[in-house]
This record gives structure tokens, sequence and C-alpha cells, in this order.
């Protein structure tokens, strides 16, 4: 039987590959070729896939060689566009194919003309022996393939080593988590580079997320139910069949428990990239502090993980720790001012540690001994003379003015920021109400049951959903109270300094409010003497005079109020 027939195989990295030829247009000239050579090719024996040509168990060759074998009467020969449409593989994976086709008495045909016919040595003589035949072309087509493996390395290397660099300074080389969207800067070196921004609807879903979980005040079904309400949606992808071509979409699902799980333990929402490409180790993201404070992502984590904030400005990711162990590492309550006064001789925070006597009683004390003899206070005295100094600063009275229209400023903010919650749950209602009223329109037209009850079935979701969303927004309209109440009791705690000016059990929070009084760290000798420099707000004992703009400057003490 005469062989007149053709298989075609055709081949492209990714689905959505733009660059070189689509699967489309390698077919059509496959098929133009195949007619040039007079040869027929089936509509069903064209095989074509989106798969890496380095691996050997790509689904379509596959099915092209069992149907080669099986149909091997006919066939006279595979057409391919080029060599390196077959194989990326390198010499070996190219001759194994080839020999298989061979095997099969199939010729292997590139359009671009670099595999050539087989040859006899011995034609001239009318006789011919396996050793006599040969391939003109071998040299050229192992150059080839062993060319197509150099090349993919070439620009995985190229293109995967960029990424691996850009990663490991904080930049972003893949698509945007959910509440995120890359965005384009120009870096210090003068080159576009890709960061993070928050995304203009999906941040405030994740961001209530982190706040309601950090807050311990709802389960974490109340937590999916409040953010479900606002309108959460995981992203619409393509779905697309093993050719690349899209079918359909996958993704707009609801938040579950397991779902929000997984965001919460992702480090990028405070800022923070660790992955394998930064060899696990977090990285500030460059130009992005984040949608959520370090300190709101763990404790939404309650230790499963944590961001630890060292004193050197290094980051550690720790794993299933206690808050108390997560702390500990900066914070030890038994020495609440270490870290915060300097050493008068070396200029650098004071460390503190407990010796034992011969009798085996600890002595804790504040100490230094950089470089220098050892200079130790006993913690008593040291914290003796600190609180005493704290208890005796006091605030400008001209600031306490200004700080009442901060505060008044500050409350509006959080009028109207409850009120856009309150306007956003309401569009969330209004767009609830058309979709239901859609689905029963879909139900009025249609004849099936089956679908009727399904429709019956969302309008019904559709209607917790709304009772969900109009709950929330009730929640979120802003309850009008007496303000003047709130600004004395306020203004108090102002006046009264030494009621959280002295160590407290936050000693995150303490450390925040004594850096704020002084303009940079005391010694200890300036302790004692009571001469350290107080920032501009507290210095009542020089004869500075504030200008207004410097009074109303952010200091770290303006009111923060939770909707």
């Amino acid at each position: 039987m005469m062989k007149k027939y053709a298989v075609i195989y055709c081949r492209v990295s990714t689905p959505n590959q733009t660059k070189g030829e689509s699967l489309d247009n390698q077919e059509m000239l496959c098929r133009a070729f195949a007619l040039g050579k007079n040869l027929k090719v089936k509509d069903e024996v064209v095989f074509k896939e989106p798969y890496s040509g380095r691996k050997d168990d790509r689904p379509e060759l596959k099915n092209m060689l069992e149907y080669v074998k099986n149909n091997s009467d006919h066939i006279q020969a595979v057409i391919i566009r080029d060599i390196d449409r077959m194989v990326r593989g390198g010499v070996e994976q190219y001759s194994h194919l080839k020999k298989t086709l061979s095997k099969y008495g199939v010729d292997l045909i590139d359009t671009t003309g670099i595999i050539q016919p087989q040859k006899n040595a011995l034609e001239h003589t009318g006789f011919e022996y396996d050793w006599s035949k040969y391939t003109p072309s071998e040299s050229a087509e192992i150059m080839k393939a062993h060319s197509s493996k150099e090349e993919v390395r070439n620009i995985l290397t190229r293109t995967i080593g960029a990424e691996i660099q850009l990663a490991k300074k904080g930049f972003s080389v893949r698509e945007a988590n959910i509440g995120l969207k890359n965005t384009q800067i120009i870096d210090t070196d003068g080159k576009e580079k890709i960061t993070l921004e928050p995304h203009p609807v999906e941040s405030k879903w994740i961001i209530e997320m982190f706040k309601l979980r950090a807050d311990g005040i709802y389960s974490d079904d109340g937590i999916v139910e409040k953010v479900n309400a606002m309108g959460f949606k995981t992203r619409l992808q393509n779905k697309r069949d093993k050719n690349g071509k899209i079918i359909g979409k996958q993704g707009g699902l609801k938040l579950d428990k397991k779902m929000m799980g997984k965001y919460l333990m992702k480090p990028v929402y405070a800022g923070i990239r660790c992955e394998k490409w930064t060899n696990h180790l977090p990285i500030k993201i460059p130009y992005f502090s984040g949608i959520i404070s370090i300190d709101t992502f763990n404790k939404a984590n309650r230790g499963k993980i944590a961001i630890v904030e060292h004193e050197n400005e290094q980051l550690e990711i720790v794993n299933n720790k206690t808050p108390k162990q997560i702390s500990h590492k900066k914070n030890n309550p038994l020495y609440p001012y270490k870290g915060l006064v300097l050493c008068p001789e070396c200029k650098k925070p004071f460390l503190a540690s407990a010796s034992t006597g011969k009798s085996g009683k600890k002595h804790p004390a504040y100490h230094c001994s950089r470089g220098h003899k050892r200079y130790g206070i006993r913690k008593k005295v040291f914290e003796d003379n600190i609180e005493s100094l704290l208890k005796r600063i006091k605030i400008n009275k001209a600031f306490l003015k200004l700080f009442e229209a901060v505060f008044i400023k500050t409350w509006e903010q959080e009028k109207g920021s409850a009120e856009t919650r309150s306007i956003d749950y309401g569009k969330r209602v209004i767009e609830l109400k058309q979709e239901q009223k859609s689905l029963y329109e879909q139900w009025k037209m249609c004849d099936s049951e089956f679908v009727k009850k399904k429709l019956a079935e969302e309008m019904e979701e559709k209607e917790t959903d709304i009772a969900i969303a109009t709950q929330e927004r009730n929640k979120a309209e802003y309850e009008d109270v007496d303000i003047t109440s709130k600004i004395n009791y306020a203004l108090y705690f102002m006046e009264h300094l030494e009621d959280f000016l002295l160590p407290c059990d936050n000693l995150e929070e303490f450390k925040v409010i004594f850096s704020l009084i002084f303009e940079k760290f005391p010694t200890y000798e300036e302790i004692k003497n009571g001469t350290p420099k107080l920032s501009l707000v507290f210095d009542l004992l020089t004869n500075k005079k504030a200008t207004k703009d410097q009074l109303v400057a952010r200091t770290g003490l303006e009111p923060v109020f939770l909707g």
C-alpha cells in the first residue's frame, strides 16, 4: 500500500506564548508544506500542545507516537515546523524520537529543510546494507538539537536568574496576591522594576480580615461572614484546555476558613517578601510598607507564624511561638529600659542581666563594657533615677490647646471613614438585590424544574448575603457621642503622664512613647543630672519658643479611634 498521509505535530512552551509562532501558525505552515509534498493531512491527525520541549511525557507527543504506531501502514511522515518544536532536551532526546519513528517506517520532516532524506552510499552499485545507509543532514540535525537545548538553558538562565536577583531585593516577579497589585517604579539605578501597592477594591477585604482576627472579638466563622458581606470573591482567571484555548473562567469563590488561614500567613501583606528565591529569608519590599502592620500580622496569626524585628533592623520569621516567646527576643519585662538609655562611656544602649553571687543570690543590673571598663548600675538604682525624672515631665500647655484641635479633626476623619464604610456596604446591598432580581427573572422564564430549583437556591443565598451586608452597614453607621467628654478624658491622661510614661505591660507601646519624649536617647549621666534633651512638646525647662507649625506636627500622640 502506497503511503500518502502525514501527521502534524506543533508545540509552544506556554498557553499564552506571544513570542515566536503560535500553534495555529505552525499548523498552517506544516499544512502548506504537506501540500507541496503531495501528502494529505487529516484534521484528526494534527497534534498540538503548550508544553515544555524538555519534557518527554508530553500528552500530545505520546498521542502522536501512539497514532503513528497504530497507523504506520499508510503514514509516510511526521511534519514539524522546526526541530526545536519537537525537542528542547538535546541530542539524546531527539535521536530517541527519530529512531522511534524510523522503527515504524515513518520519516521526520521539518519545514525549514534541515532534515534531509536518508541516502545509500552504495546506490551506484545497486546494493544496500545497514552500514551503507546514512543521513546527509545528521551533523546539522545534531547541532540544531544541541543548540535548541543550549538556547533553552541560556534563556532560562537570563530570565530566571534576573527574576531571582530581583526577588532577593524584594521586588515582584509574578502576579500579585489578592488584595495587592503590581506597580511599576523607577529604582535608584534608573531602571524600571515592579513593586506592590494596595488593590483599590480587594485590599479592603484583606485589611478587615487581619484587623478582625487581631482584635480577637469574632470567631473565624464570624470573620469569614463579615468579609464575604463586603463582597469578597477570589479573582476570575481564564481556564484553558490542553491546547491552551480559553474554554471558560475559574475563581469567583467566597472566602472560607481554610482560605483565610492561608492569606493570614502571607507576610507580603505586612510588606515582607519571604519565599524560595529569597532563601526563605524575610526581605522588606521596596517602596511598599504593606497594607497591615507587622504587629497586626503577628496578632492575627497568634503565634502560628510571626515576623520578629531585631534591634539591628534584621527580620526573622518564626513559627509556632507563643506571643510571650515572640516579644521576649526584644523585650524583657525585668529590664524595661534596656536599649533606651545609653552608656556614658561609649554612647551605646545599656545591656541588662543578673549575675549570681557566691551565696547564689541573683544581682540584676544594667551594664556596658564595649571597649571600656565595665560600667554597671544596680537595677533598682538605675530605674529609680529614670522614673524620678519621668514623673517630673509635663506637656507644654500650648501644645495641649492645639491637641484639642487635632483631636477634633481626627475625630471628624474617623467619622468620615465610618460613613464611607456604611456607604460601601450600602452599595453592596444594592448590587446583591440587583443580582437577586436577575436570578428571579431567569427563574420565571425557565421551564426546567431542576434549573429552577438551583436558581431558587441561589436566590436564597443572595437573601442571606443581603441580610448580612445590611447588618454590617447598620453597624458601620456613625453614632453621635459627647465629644467634649472624650476630649476631657484624653486631656486628663495628657496632664497625668506618669500614668503611662512608666513601664507598663505593653513594653512595645512604652518604648514608642519613651522615644517620643527625648530628641535622642539620653545617657545615664544625663538622666541623673536632669539634663537630657527633651523633644519640643515636653521641653518646659528651656527658653525655646515653638512655632505653631512645630506644635501641630504629628508626634505619634494623636488619638486613634477604632471604628
